[in-house]
């Protein structure tokens, strides 16, 4: 799944609001969580981030580079964010463009997917 909070962050990068070393130091002490598993939506952009990082420290990619190879990856994600009403918790979710998923009333039904309530 997609975090909302490192959706967030990397789109900050991408908008140029914050550097790449705050990206870079908010996402590391939560590598534990964000890596937990491999084939997930974190896991993904981290590695994406992290490659970038290498490739840049070898000459091999240019920071604009890294950029456009970020939103491509968060592009093949979604974020939801839904909400009952203003005092509820929010619910968030996030799937490939190929899961499928419905939305009825206040009700997520979702194949093939993690979930989280925050």
């Amino acid at each position: 799944m997609l975090s909302w909070e490192l959706y967030d962050k990397a789109y900050l990068y991408l908008e140029s609001e914050i550097p790449l070393s705050d990206l870079e130091n908010w996402y590391v002490p939560k590598l534990p969580i964000l890596m937990r598993d491999p084939k997930s939506s974190d896991a993904s952009v981290v590695a994406t981030i992290e490659l970038g990082l290498a490739e840049m420290d070898n000459n091999i990619l240019s920071e604009n580079q890294l950029k456009e190879r970020l939103r491509n990856t968060l592009e093949n994600h979604f974020v939801i964010r839904y909400y009952t009403n203003l005092t509820d918790p929010v619910i968030i979710t996030t799937f490939s463009s190929e899961t499928a998923y419905t939305l009825d009333k206040n009700i997520f039904e979702i194949s093939s997917i993690d979930y989280q309530v925050a």
